[in-house]
């Protein structure tokens, strides 16, 4: 990434006087805490001293404030919130369309489509205008012709950009779709109120003291996300095939505290271990964990629970990839080539039992 960076500032394209660097920024213990330091390092070596760095993150103790750089804070957390959940509803029927899809590349052709919409309503942003274009998304979704098939569902969990980028995870999910699996995706927006969590446990376990008025604060903002979160799973609703809810942060709370203590903030922390337990109560009893090496959350998280999730779910199917660089493509798809077996044959012995065998085959 400070490869592409430093790149792109030598290419020319950008007067060094008017660009600012951003870079998500996780907090805690997790290893990507140094990203900011090393880039800020690494473009002050290559002569670029007056580009300010910033880091993107809602832990106002995280972020690394630039005089040079002014944003409007309230705007754009309204903004980016409420735009990723809009994104997590697109994704929830592009998941279950793209597999079943009559004609090849539609699903793919609405879900771009009103991405480019939301992008476009950025600037005269209205939480109106944003659900009346899901409206709109649903019913251009639900005209799309489609095979009424029922297929395995495979549910993907861990680290945040092997999760999403299919570079980083070696196309994994088309992978998967190729091999006739409906892929799930948990949705993006609960990395980023996360925190919110984090800061009421902290303070009511003596981990960290926060003040009343950030408190209060911290709760006006999981209020507000959790009923935009719930406008959008009523126009959900309206898709013609029962999709599974976008859930609010606290209920994922609810099912991680089921499996780990929520002092586990880094990374991904107990929200890894929370969408796995939400999605074997949504019945996706295949789950698969993508994780970098050494990634924290991935490897003492996700790895540590899966004793105690199959004491809870004795019939799920879960499978952990590390996914590095250097990394054998033929060993991921190989060990797939079982995951998607094995999820095809327990979807196969749980259709069996509801088959009636008739009188004289008796």
């Amino acid at each position: 990434m400070i490869g592409d960076i430093i790149k792109a500032l030598q290419s020319g394209k950008y007067d060094p006087d008017n660009v600012v660097v951003a870079m998500s920024e996780t907090g805690g213990q997790c290893r990507a805490s140094n990203y900011i330091p090393l880039v800020k390092k690494a473009i002050l070596r290559a002569g670029f001293e007056n580009i300010p760095v910033v880091s993107v993150s809602t832990n106002p103790s995280t972020i690394n404030h630039q005089p040079g750089f002014k944003k409007k804070f309230f705007e754009l957390l309204s903004l980016c919130m409420n735009t990723l959940i809009y994104a997590d509803a697109l994704l929830k029927m592009y998941n279950f369309l793209v597999v079943r899809e009559k004609s090849k590349g539609e699903s793919k052709r609405i879900y771009d489509k009103y991405i480019q919409y939301a992008y476009k309503n950025r600037r005269n942003y209205v939480i109106s205008k944003s659900l009346e274009l899901l409206k709109a998304a649903v019913d251009e979704f639900n005209r799309l012709e489609y095979r009424d098939v029922s297929l395995p569902r495979v549910g993907i969990v861990g680290e945040i950009f092997m999760k999403y980028n299919p570079h980083g995870n070696f196309n994994t999910e088309n992978w998967l779709r190729d091999h006739g699996v409906e892929v799930v995706t948990s949705p993006m927006n609960t990395f980023f109120v996360e925190s919110l969590v984090d800061v009421k446990f902290n303070n009511d376990n003596h981990v960290e003291k926060t003040g009343l008025i950030e408190l209060m604060f911290h709760k006006i903002i999981e209020r507000r996300v959790g009923r935009y979160i719930d406008k959008v799973n009523g126009i959900l609703g309206g898709f013609h095939h029962k999709l599974t809810r976008i859930p609010r942060i606290d209920e994922i709370e609810k099912q991680a505290r089921k499996v780990v203590s929520l002092i586990h903030q880094y990374g991904e922390g107990w929200l890894l271990p929370g969408e796995v337990v939400m999605y074997a109560e949504e019945d996706v009893k295949n789950v698969l964990s993508l994780q970098p090496f050494g990634c924290i959350a991935c490897h003492l998280v996700s790895k540590g629970i899966s004793k105690r999730i199959k004491e809870l779910y004795p019939d799920i199917n879960i499978l952990f990839l590390d996914m590095d660089a250097d990394t054998s493509e033929a060993n991921i798809h190989n060990r797939l080539e079982f995951f998607v077996k094995n999820a095809k044959n327990a979807m196969e012995l749980e259709r069996s039992k509801f088959i009636t065998i008739p009188d004289k085959v008796r």
